[in-house]
Parts: C-alpha cells; sequence; structure tokens
C-alpha cells in the first residue's frame, strides 16, 4: 500500500547567486545565434540522436524539421495544425507528438511526415505539456483549465489513467523519471506543490513543496538523480530536488524575472535556463551552484510567450525558441556518457506482485549483444554471481525473462511472501570492458496471509471511531476478524466469520485501552493462513 509523502522546502530566496561569470569549459558566450526561420517559433525539440530540431512555427502553421549540422529543412509537417504548447519525440525518434490547443495530442511519423493517430483530451483551452515514457508506451499530458494528469496509451491511443490530486484550475508541465517510475506534474498558482505519481500504481506518493508559484518547466539530470523545477514569478529561480530523497538540495535564484524554461547539458554538469522577457540565455554549474555566463542575442517574446530550450545529446548545440525564428548556439560540451549497464526496469525495483509468476523486462545498455540474467533470493547472493553461480539463469539476447511458469526459472511457481532479487550483466565479447555489471533490483511475491494493517501495530492515539483495514493475502477469498482487549484470547481464538471485504469497524473504542486484532486469510476449498 502506497504511502503519501510530503517535502517541503526553503523558499526561493535561500541561495542568490552572484552574477559575475565563472571559468566557462570554453564556451564562447560572445558568440551570436544562428537563426533557422523566421517569425515566431516558440516550441520545439531535438530528435535522440541530436541530428534534427523540430520546431512549430506559428506564421507557418506547420512544424518544420532542421538537419541541425547542415543547418537546412529537411520536412515540413502541416494541415490541419494549430498552435502547440508541447512538442517531444519518442524515446526511438519515430514519433513526433504535439500538445495542441484544440484539446488533442496529435502523433506524427517522423520517416513519413504523415499524422498516424489523435487523442482527444477532455481539457478546455489546449494541451500544455505532454512526456513520453522512456519505454515509448505511454504518454503523459495535462492541459489549461483541467487539473487533472492524464496517461495515454501511445499503441491504442486510448487514456488508461486520470491522476487527480492538483488542486488548482488546471496541472503544469510532465516529466517521466528516466527509469519509468515515476511520474512529476508541477503545479500552478495557489496549487504550487509538484506532484510525484506511481507510474504503475496510478497513486500520488509524494509532493514537492516549496514553490511559491506556478512550476513552468521540470527537467531531469541525465542520471535522473537530480530533478530541477523553473519556478515562477514569485520565484525567479530554479529548485534542484535529490530525486530519491526528493528533498531540496538547491536554489539557482537572483533572476529579474519568473524562469520559463530549462535543459540539463548531456552530461548533467550544466544547466541551461530562460527567464521571461529576458533576451538573454543563462547558463549554470548544477554542483557548484554557480552562474558561468549569459548569451545575449536572445529575441524573446514581446507578449511574453514561453520560449522552449534544448541541448542536442551531442553537447554541440543549445536551441532556443524565440520573436525570430530558432535560434543555435554552438556549445561543443561533452555528449551524453553511453549507458553501459541495464536500466527501466519493470516491474520496478522493490515491487509487490500479486501473482506468482513474472516477466522481467529491461532496457538494453548502449554496447550490449546479449544478457546475463541471474535470479535468487538472496541479495547478497545475486550481487556477487557469477555465471558458475546457482542463481545464473543464462545468457540470452532477449530483454526479457520469465520466472515461476513450468518450463522456466521456478518452475513450480515462485514462492508467496518471498523477495526475490534479479541482475542482468550486459555482454558485448567484441568489447575489452564486458561484461557491465548490472544493478540489483528486487520485487516481492505478495504472502497468504493479511499484511500492511491500519492502523500499524504498535499504533498509538487511535481514534475511538477506527476503522480497520488490512491488505489481502495472495489469493484470500474471505477475511475472519478476531478483536479484544485480551492478547491470548485474540491469538488462540479459532471461531469467527468469514467476511469479503478488506475494512472492519470494531465500534467506539475507550481510552486508554490496549486492544488487539487478528485477520486469518480463507482461501477456496477451505484452506487458511492465520
Amino acid at each position: 500500500m502506497c504511502r503519501k509523502k510530503t517535502f517541503r522546502a526553503l523558499a526561493g530566496f535561500l541561495f542568490i547567486a552572484f552574477a559575475f561569470a565563472l571559468p566557462s569549459m570554453g564556451v564562447d558566450f560572445s558568440q551570436e545565434p544562428t537563426r533557422l526561420g523566421g517569425g515566431q517559433a516558440f516550441t520545439l525539440a531535438f530528435s535522440p540522436d541530436g541530428t534534427v530540431l523540430a520546431v512549430w512555427y506559428n506564421s507557418e502553421r506547420a512544424v518544420l524539421l532542421w538537419d541541425v549540422q547542415t543547418q537546412q529543412q529537411v520536412g515540413r509537417l502541416e494541415g490541419d495544425l494549430v498552435w502547440m504548447g508541447s512538442i517531444v519525440f519518442s524515446p526511438d525518434g519515430r514519433l513526433l507528438a504535439f500538445g495542441c490547443e484544440d484539446n488533442t495530442i496529435r502523433l506524427w511519423d517522423v520517416a513519413g511526415q504523415n499524422q498516424v493517430g489523435m487523442m482527444q483530451s477532455p481539457t478546455r483551452w489546449g494541451v500544455m505539456s505532454v512526456a513520453f515514457s522512456p519505454d515509448g508506451k505511454t504518454l503523459a499530458s495535462s492541459g489549461s483549465g483541467d487539473n487533472v494528469v492524464r496517461l495515454w496509451d501511445v499503441q491504442t491511443l486510448e487514456q488508461v489513467a486520470a491522476l487527480r490530486g492538483h488542486t488548482g484550475q488546471s496541472a503544469g508541465c510532465v516529466a517521466f523519471s528516466p527509469d519509468g517510475r515515476l511520474l512529476f506534474s508541477g503545479g500552478l498558482r495557489e496549487d504550487e506543490a509538484i506532484r510525484v505519481w506511481d507510474v504503475q500504481t496510478k497513486e500520488q506518493v509524494g509532493e514537492l513543496i516549496g514553490h511559491l508559484d506556478v512550476t513552468y518547466d521540470l527537467a531531469f539530470s541525465p542520471d535522473g538523480t537530480i530533478l530541477a523545477s523553473a519556478g515562477g514569478a514569485y520565484d525567479k529561480a530554479v529548485y534542484l530536488w535529490d530525486v530519491q530523497a526528493q528533498n531540496q538540495v538547491g536554489v539557482l535564484g537572483g533572476h529579474s524575472a519568473h524562469v520559463c524554461s530549462i535543459a540539463f547539458s548531456p552530461d548533467g554538469k550544466l544547466l541551461a535556463l530562460w527567464v521571461n522577457w529576458e533576451d538573454t540565455i543563462h547558463l549554470w554549474d548544477v554542483e557548484g551552484q554557480e552562474r558561468m555566463g549569459v548569451f545575449t542575442g536572445h529575441d524573446a517574446s514581446v507578449e511574453g510567450w514561453i520560449c522552449k530550450i534544448a541541448f542536442s545529446s551531442d553537447g554541440k548545440w543549445l536551441a532556443c525558441g524565440s520573436e525570430n525564428g530558432v535560434e543555435l548556439w554552438e556549445l561543443n560540451l561533452p555528449g551524453a556518457a553511453p549507458r553501459t549497464s541495464t536500466f527501466g526496469p519493470k516491474p520496478y525495483n522493490g515491487t509487490l506482485l500479486m501473482d506468482t509468476w513474472v516477466s522481467l523486462d529491461w532496457i538494453a545498455g548502449d554496447s550490449a549483444v546479449s544478457h546475463d540474467v541471474y535470479i535468487g533470493d538472496n541479495f547478497d547472493d545475486v550481487s556477487e554471481a557469477t555465471q558458475d553461480s546457482d542463481v545464473f539463469r543464462g545468457n540470452q539476447t532477449a530483454t526479457f525473462y520469465v520466472a515461476g511458469l513450468p518450463g522456466f526459472a521456478c518452475p513450480d511457481g515462485l514462492v508467496p511472501g518471498t523477495t526475490y532479487y534479479w541482475r542482468v550483466d550486459e555482454v558485448n565479447d567484441a568489447d575489452p570492458n564486458s561484461p557491465w555489471k548490472g544493478s540489483v533490483w528486487s520485487f516481492t511475491i505478495q504472502p497468504k496471509i493479511a499484511f500492511d494493517p491500519v492502523p500499524a501495530d504498535g499504533a498509538e492515539s487511535v481514534d475511538l471511531n477506527v476503522e480497520f483495514s488490512w491488505t489481502a493475502g495472495l489469493g484470500a477469498a474471505l477475511h475472519t476478524v478476531y478483536f479484544g482487549d485480551n492478547f491470548d484470547d485474540v491469538n488462540n481464538a479459532t471461531e469467527g466469520l468469514g467476511q469479503s471485504s478488506t475494512t472492519y469497524m470494531p465500534g467506539p473504542l475507550e481510552f486508554g485501552k490496549t486492544y488487539y486484532w487478528r485477520v486469518d486469510e480463507v482461501y477456496g476449498g477451505g484452506g487458511g493462513g492465520k
């Protein structure tokens, strides 16, 4: 059962950065940008390989595709298109998703340059933000006049979840964590919290509290450890959050107005940001939380439209939308570090499974040709395993592995109540650095007995009119509840009536008294679990 956590941050004026320029890693801050096209061009995205830039041109009513290296137009997507608040490439670069003011999400095939799908979102004034999950199978969206974050199946084009928790008029920007486990959504004024959602359970599992105003943009560091959030006029700052701990670790402040767009460099060391109304682009050192320099020559929107900013994945280019075409600064920064190890496990690390078999999936490392799979019920055994170990399950080219079914590992089924650990090493015999050892992930098979009681064992100051609840054991048909104020009586009880619900009202309790309760699970055929 998920527990929602709330995390508070200090206000944006905690850290005020000095305005002088620091050593700039060879970046020429005096350069003038190259412009691609003309007229208002505020929304853009780089392809995952960094070679193509997709840009919505308001005057053209079209998305133009640019070869970044040659700076030549290589495509034009047009036809029944309207103003776009968001453009994103799918992780494999095959699709483009557009969030449009007519409340639609359009999917276009990049190679064929044709629309291949459309979702109609029940927003009032347009889709503001869209994001692909790392595996490319799900789209998240938020819209103006709609405080619900929506998840869509990219294949079927159907809505698969509506995430409710924002209390303002609209939900803001959305971003998946790089491992795909969490989704973050920004808030608007009077609903400033950034909501944290578990993608699998569709439940809110946290809040990042600290912004004083609208969260205009969210960006993850490439390694997924840091989330940056761009704050509104009352913040004039970017907040940095530790994703694992979900707490604030920095503030990049001292700006003249609201920060509207942010982007991490491919190596995660720098953060570029654009401040509304300013004709400048700021570059910050993330670890030192110091401003490195400022690009001048930006042509900001005269009407206050948000100019999207983005790095190419090879680190060579920084692009920003503007009032007069797209601007390109040549930076020649380090590109993204290759992912040599597996990532993106499914089921997600720590998942509780409600079955006795599992299909394990992962995303392969960049250089992998095959994969060594390890599974066991002891963390150390799996962590330290080699191909000679009992937990080694074989080498394979597929990026999935089944356990708990006949013909596979653990053919008699996985054991209820047991935590299993698994690891996938990436193998490429042509590379002397192979194999690349993977992380150890885990999943737990739901136990046969009732668990996760509410109130918890040993709880104090319980409401006198409390309702008990619990999570059912795996496959339980009925639940027998025993309740009283004597431990031995409850522990030794054998008579009771089964019930189908996983809640129980014991009636008004008395002050100062200790109570005991027990739930036995009843299974089809008369079996049970105490």
